[in-house]
């Protein structure tokens, strides 16, 4: 799994440890449903912005923010569990889409300092 199938998972898996309102739960689903799509078309650039847009749904980083703006904060609702596992069961066995970096395979073309990055492009 390359490095941004990493980060993806982890943004997935702490959501499912948020604690939202309702309206912040809908919009999180809606954002699944983007991750989803992507991800079934192998849009990467689509999949990196609905997960950036994702985490940016999450719990406010700024303690006490949450409190003056949530109306009784909730656990993530059993659907939006179940499309996260799927999600994140989908990535850790296929990669990251449009990208040749599959399952935990490393592309090393025996070049010191060059290969490709996780967006499939060659760095030097």
């Amino acid at each position: 799994m390359n490095g941004y199938c990493e980060e993806s998972v982890e943004v997935l898996r702490e959501a499912l440890i948020w604690r939202l309102d309702t309206d912040r739960w809908t919009r999180v689903e809606q954002l699944l449903q983007s991750v989803d799509a992507a991800l079934k078309a192998g849009d990467a650039c689509g999949f990196r912005h609905a997960v950036h847009s994702l985490e940016a749904a999450g719990p406010e980083r700024v303690a006490g923010l949450e409190a003056a703006n949530a109306a009784m904060p909730a656990p993530a609702p059993a659907a939006v569990r179940v499309r996260i596992d799927r999600l994140v069961h989908t990535l850790e066995s296929a990669g990251l889409p449009g990208t040749s970096n599959r399952a935990g395979a490393e592309q090393d073309d025996g070049r010191h300092g060059e290969g490709r990055d996780d967006v499939g492009t060659t760095r030097r």
